[in-house]
């Protein structure tokens, strides 16, 4: 079982090794379980919700111990919402 976070949901979960390679980029792999004694998020691993960008914003002091290598330059897009339309 491979854990992961969620930056859309705020959740940690676990899925199977065959299933692992199938998720999108807003799935963070994580080591290991963050720290129920960390001062910024309380084990959460989260710290707060950006509502422009509509995702979690990850604690930095678990990220740097517990994500996988790869995602450590992880670069988040703004998604598209409905006020970047414009009608001529």
């Amino acid at each position: 079982m491979i854990k992961f976070f969620s930056i859309i949901t705020g959740e940690i979960y676990e899925l199977p090794d065959d299933m692992a390679s199938s998720v999108d980029k807003f799935q963070l792999q994580l080591k290991d379980l963050p720290k129920s004694n960390c001062k910024k998020c309380y084990g959460r691993f989260y710290t707060s919700y950006n509502v422009g960008m509509q995702v979690y914003n990850i604690c930095i002091s678990c990220g740097r111990k517990i994500l996988k290598e790869d995602t450590i330059n992880l670069t988040i897009e703004t998604p598209k919402t409905t006020n970047d339309i414009t009608f001529d």
